[in-house]
């Protein structure tokens, strides 16, 4: 039995040997160190050019999404537009735009949950913007929440500060001579 087993584990790993060792040449590469030498400076200035269009690539991102936050604000008569600045108070500042309790802040932090809090943020931004409600959906999806975020902060539509406590009154309309003579 145990003859049967070594050959089966033989079978199934071809390169272990347990009988005999067998010694494996490798074969050596010598290369002429000035070489070595040019092939890692091309080797560093790839990762250094890579890594400055990188980061010009989130600086460009960072500026964008702080402009639109602070249009966006202005548009809804926020106060402190200037958070749209700061990485984590510009999560408050899109709750306080959407006109939501301040703690829904703490929501954004929850793994999962805050997946469902932006987007019922923004689909209360877009109601605050006089856009449809279901723009705020898009938030999930991966380039259209950049080009949503650009269509809230820069469309035309909506560019009165929307005041959820303000209402329109109509002035009463007096009846004209004509009116109240038919109705005399």
């Amino acid at each position: 039995m145990k003859k049967f087993l070594i050959s089966v584990i033989g079978m199934l790993l071809p390169s272990v040997s347990f009988a005999q060792t067998t010694t494996v040449e490798v074969p050596t590469v010598s290369m002429n160190p000035e070489a070595v030498a040019s092939l890692t400076a091309a080797s560093v200035g790839f990762l250094i050019g890579f890594l400055v269009v990188y980061l010009f690539f989130i600086v460009a991102i960072y500026v964008y999404f702080g402009i639109c936050f602070m249009k966006m604000a202005e548009k809804t008569g926020t106060a402190k537009k200037w958070m749209a600045w700061v990485p984590i108070l510009n999560y408050y500042l899109l709750v306080k735009i959407a006109r939501k309790p301040s703690w829904w802040f703490i929501l954004y932090f929850v793994p999962l949950v805050n997946i469902v809090i932006a987007v019922l943020v923004f689909m209360s931004i877009c109601k605050q913007l006089n856009k449809p409600e279901w723009l705020g959906i898009l938030t999930i999806i991966p380039v259209a929440n950049i080009v949503l975020i650009g269509y809230l902060a820069f469309s035309k539509s909506g560019n009165q500060p929307v005041n959820p406590t303000q209402t329109s009154q109509v002035p009463p309309v007096s009846p004209s001579n004509d009116q109240a003579n038919a109705s005399a």
